[in-house]
């Protein structure tokens, strides 16, 4: 099989692997300073507007309050108003979703401590602390990483070597997504002469490596979960009257 530009970035991210879990400090400091060139997107909150609309009472009733007719319509409307906010507000919630904002070119730099972006991007416009991020995942679509409630997905062809460094850079990150690995890959990586030392691995072993790649999709928003979970509830309780 044609040894490809995705198979040599996967091998230089081993490589990288393999340095830093053996080189201790000095291949740390050896990786500060190294940019990527990528595409960057971030999940954005999107939903339907909150409560907007409400029965109004007909102009100028005030100026006869006692009518009965105007006392009746406002007691008629006061519940009616306050059920209709409530379907509004439930309506915003369970409309709730993750989307992607729109493609921003960037750069990513590892630094000491941190990880930085250019200024130009209003969300992307200070570094994140490697201390700061929470999870990150390799998938098919790019470099998940999540940081004090921001989630980035970055898209470069150097994705495994950036997944490799925040491995040892960011210690309080869960993995959501191992390195995605083929299973043939280091048999290819033997036969055409570069070699690994798989055991020498120790933040990226092969037991966390992925072999069959998954992409990854903007989970739905707590918002959105509580307004559906309302909503069945109400469902539920409207059937089991009507029984």
């Amino acid at each position: 099989m044609e040894w490809t530009n995705a198979d040599e970035q996967l091998y230089q991210a081993l490589t990288l692997e393999q340095q830093l879990s053996v080189g201790g400090e000095m291949s740390v400091r050896q990786v500060y300073g190294s940019y990527y060139p990528c595409v960057v997107y971030q999940v954005m909150l999107s939903k339907r507007e909150g409560i907007r609309n409400y029965w109004k009472m007909p102009r100028r009733w005030y100026a006869d309050p006692l009518n009965p007719w105007t006392l009746m319509l406002l007691l008629f409307l006061i519940p009616v108003n306050i059920v209709y906010f409530c379907f509004q507000a439930l309506r915003s919630l369970a409309s709730a979703r993750n989307s992607w904002s729109r493609p921003a070119q960037d750069i990513a730099r590892l630094e000491p401590h941190q990880v930085s972006f250019s200024p130009r991007h209003s969300g992307l416009s200070g570094p994140i602390a490697y201390a700061r991020i929470t999870s990150i995942g390799h998938y098919a679509n790019g470099l998940r990483i999540d940081q004090a409630g921001t989630r980035l997905l970055l898209q470069t062809e150097t994705t495994p070597t950036l997944f490799v460094a925040l491995r040892h850079f960011a210690p309080n990150a869960s993995v959501t997504s191992g390195l995605i690995v083929p299973s043939d890959f280091v048999d290819r990586c033997t036969a055409s002469g570069r070699h690994l030392e798989i055991g020498q691995m120790m933040k990226t072993p092969p037991s966390t490596w992925v072999s069959q790649p998954t992409s990854y999709k903007p989970p739905l928003p707590t918002q959105a979960i509580v307004g559906l979970g309302i909503i069945g509830f109400l469902a539920l309780c409207f059937i089991a009257l009507s029984v």
